[in-house]
């Protein structure tokens, strides 16, 4: 288990947790615009990736480097836990998703 994972693990799950709290903080106010409900999507796609990151990272120092993401369970909990949060802000927004 190397350093980078460490962090890297620390500032995915924190910036997860971030995501996470201010979407649902500032739910009402990004479903009444409509720009801002586009937004809510795009900031839906970084909440799967964060997550994602963080989830592979733990596994990693879990269980040695060297450890991959599956797509079942780790991708698809992760999509579907990002997709429900987009879908409580306004459900058009689980459908503006930008994976760049």
């Amino acid at each position: 288990m190397g350093k980078r994972t460490v962090v890297s693990f620390l500032l995915s799950s924190s910036l997860s947790i971030l995501i996470y709290l201010a979407l649902e903080k500032y739910r009402a106010k990004l479903a009444n615009d409509k720009g801002l409900i586009f937004f809510s999507g795009f900031v839906g796609s970084y909440l799967f990736i964060f997550s994602l990151t963080a989830l592979n990272n733990l596994e990693n120092m879990m269980f040695g480097m060297g450890f991959e993401a599956s797509f079942f369970p780790e991708v698809l909990s992760c999509f579907i836990l990002a997709l429900y949060t987009s879908y409580q802000v306004h459900p058009v927004s689980c459908t503006s998703w930008d994976f760049t």
